[in-house]
């Protein structure tokens, strides 16, 4: 890419760094629209899904232990803008082992919807958490095409290879 900005501005001799940062800014540019594509491949809810788990994951509302429902849809993050988006990305992380939903204390006014966060979501086990790893492969086999799809995990790291091959 340097190069052929450095061909478009005549300069025929050598490249100059000025090219190679135009170069670089291109890349990151294409890089952000390339995530942007990538991402809508999955379904909205898997995406807020993944959204919440990296705050929760980053340590968010984790010396509470716990959230309200609109705790998260008040911060806008992407794709957790609503109620019902984030109602959507809440069950994805509940059936992944990530929150739990609290019980509703009666009381007048319209009840919250409470979340408390697992408290194993701390446990790091060979640099990943254990249920972002969980949460990482639902959301991989569901890229997938349903071809590609097996009803078992490969047992070994030999079987795995094979089928990258």
């Amino acid at each position: 890419m340097a190069l052929l900005f450095s061909l478009a501005d005549g300069e025929l001799e050598a490249v100059d760094l000025h090219h190679a940062r135009l170069a670089a800014a291109w890349c990151k540019y294409l890089e952000d629209h390339a995530q942007r594509i990538y991402a809508s491949r999955i379904a909205p809810e898997q995406f807020a899904a993944s959204t919440l788990s990296r705050k929760l994951a980053g340590g968010w509302k984790g010396s509470e232990g716990s959230f309200a429902l609109r705790d998260v849809y008040r911060n806008c993050w992407t794709g957790l803008g609503t109620p019902e988006e984030t109602r959507a990305a809440l069950r994805l992380l509940e059936e992944a082992g990530w929150v739990r939903r609290d019980a509703n204390e009666p009381g007048p006014g319209r009840p919250a919807e409470n979340y408390t966060i697992n408290p194993r979501l701390q446990e790091v086990t060979d640099g990943k958490h254990r249920l972002l790893a969980k949460l990482d492969s639902r959301q991989e086999n569901n890229r997938r095409t349903p071809s590609d799809r097996t009803d078992k995990p490969p047992k070994s790291l030999t079987a795995s290879r094979s089928l990258l091959k």
